[in-house]
């Protein structure tokens, strides 16, 4: 069983739709000369992580439809059709109870998936998925739903309406509510660990509702903990002939994505960028000239140390900006630079820092830190103490910003912030060490104290703290050594079988 999966629910009759569905179900209706459910398929291609199977739950009526639509699809994963026995929709399982009977499926021949998108077979969206699937690479054990923007309140009362709390955490999920409590709305798109999918039976075992899978989804955010992915973007819903005929419509005269979204086919650059485009022309030097500056700026890194003594001799404000502007040119998520530098030379604020961290520090080393950590930093010489935060002219504290804000006071969603936070801190490192400068990557945990002494908003969470200056005199440093070449680089991998 495949690491990673997409569960498409396709199970529907489509009595709504009259005869455009009597033989042919609505996911493989053609909208613009090719089935709905291949435009699902081709985001899930292109899904980083990668997919390697796709399971569809259909009808009894549809299984053979659909095994001989399978039967000619070129995919790079696996596509399995499971007929789920109903035979009208007096006798349907119900989304959810589809649900169910695809995970039971899976777990008689094999293991659930760690990664699964579960997801309506009806639906064209003119968005990208890969926001959604991609946060299931976090750490943070959590599952992503869809948060769809809509105005229409008829519309709100007959869908599931999410009510979100900080940071776009789900609190609950009203289905089908009279009085919407937002402008929310989740669409049948949700990303969830093998955690949730467990779940899902125990839930069926006691729910009288298999029909409704927000309300599954409902039951499950409060057992484990959901966020949703804010979109403002499109969804051709096909349940009746009008939505049909639309997205039919729709899609003949356009493409399916809109112009600037990541996946669209759009002429590039994009006529409406708010961002002019420019000619790049990269400085070019002689092969002999490229092979000296790569060694050269090796050798000045190679010598780059991380030092805890440090000279109270006076750093220029300039350098410390030369520094920042530098970190800034690091690239980042959707261009969103989701990164605060906090400067801080006041020597009360300082004192303040260094006295909080070494309480933390002092805990850490104490009660929290594990024998084998510890062993591991005894050579190194570390302690709780940190003298060096009040000796340096400088400390500068990174922030990432894990959200913004649109000028309306609506949450602007930012991307990849702990990798992009990352590169524009390496680039800081790289930049301080070709000034002659030195520092240490210091991170105390929990770090929350850094966010309360520099008056921080909630939507900024401390990520390193790095002390400033140049080196004592005399200083040391552990004599170490780097890995080798061979032991850090791959080169040309062959597959895994």
């Amino acid at each position: 069983m495949s690491h990673n999966a997409a569960i498409l629910l396709c199970a529907g009759y489509g009595t709504r739709m009259g005869a455009l569905a009597a033989t042919t179900p609505k996911p493989l209706l053609p909208v613009a000369g090719k089935p709905v459910i291949d435009y699902l398929l081709d985001q899930v291609e292109g899904f980083q992580p990668r997919v390697d199977g796709v399971h569809i739950v259909t009808n009894a009526r549809f299984f053979g439809v659909f095994e001989e639509w399978a039967g000619r699809q070129q995919r790079p994963f696996s596509i399995t059709v499971y007929n789920d026995g109903s035979t009208s929709n007096e006798d349907r399982r119900g989304a959810a109870g589809d649900l169910g009977f695809v995970l039971a499926e899976i777990e008689r021949t094999s293991v659930l998936p760690e990664r699964a998108l579960i997801a309506a077979g009806d639906n064209v969206l003119r968005f990208s998925l890969q926001g959604l699937w991609g946060a299931l690479g976090s750490n943070d054990e959590a599952h992503r739903i869809l948060a769809l923007r809509e105005m229409r309140p008829e519309r709100l009362r007959k869908s599931g309406v999410l009510e979100l709390g900080e940071d776009d955490g789900v609190l609950r999920l009203h289905e089908k509510p009279e009085e919407p409590v937002s402008h929310w709305l989740c669409p049948p798109f949700y990303a969830l660990r093998r955690s949730a999918l467990e779940r899902v039976p125990d839930y069926l075992e006691t729910s009288p509702n298999t029909d409704e899978i927000g309300r599954l989804i409902g039951h499950l955010a409060t057992q484990e903990p959901f966020f949703a992915l804010r979109t403002e973007g499109q969804r051709l819903d096909i349940g009746s002939p009008e939505s049909y005929r639309q997205a039919c419509q729709i899609l003949e005269q356009e493409s399916v994505f809109h112009p600037g979204d990541p996946m669209s086919d759009a002429p590039y650059p994009p006529p409406d960028s708010p961002y002019p485009f420019i000619s790049f022309q990269p400085k070019t030097y002689a092969p002999e000239e490229v092979e000296r500056r790569g060694q050269d700026f090796y050798e000045l890194m190679d010598a780059r140390r991380s030092i805890r003594e440090f000279s109270d001799r006076p750093v220029a404000r300039e350098l410390i900006e030369t520094a920042i502007r530098t970190a800034s040119t690091a690239p980042s998520g959707a261009h969103r630079q989701p990164w605060r530098f906090v400067a801080i030379s006041d020597p009360a604020i300082k004192h303040q820092i260094r006295v909080a961290a070494e309480e933390e520090e002092k805990k850490t080393y104490e009660q929290r830190m594990p024998d084998e950590w510890r062993e591991a930093l005894a050579p190194l010489g570390t302690t709780w103490q940190k003298p060096f935060l009040e000796v340096v002219p400088w400390i500068v504290v990174v922030f990432e910003e894990l959200f913004g804000y649109y000028d309306d006071g609506s949450k602007k969603k930012n991307y990849y912030v702990g990798e992009s936070t990352g590169l524009a801190c390496g680039l800081f490192i790289a930049s301080l060490h070709n000034m002659g400068l030195a520092t240490l990557t210091h991170t105390p945990s929990p770090m929350g104290f850094l966010r309360d002494i520099l008056g921080r908003p909630k939507n900024e969470k401390p990520f390193i703290l790095f002390p400033v200056g140049y080196p004592a005199d005399n200083v040391q440093v552990p004599d170490l050594s780097r890995k080798s070449l061979e032991e850090v680089a791959i080169w040309n991998p062959k597959p895994s079988s």
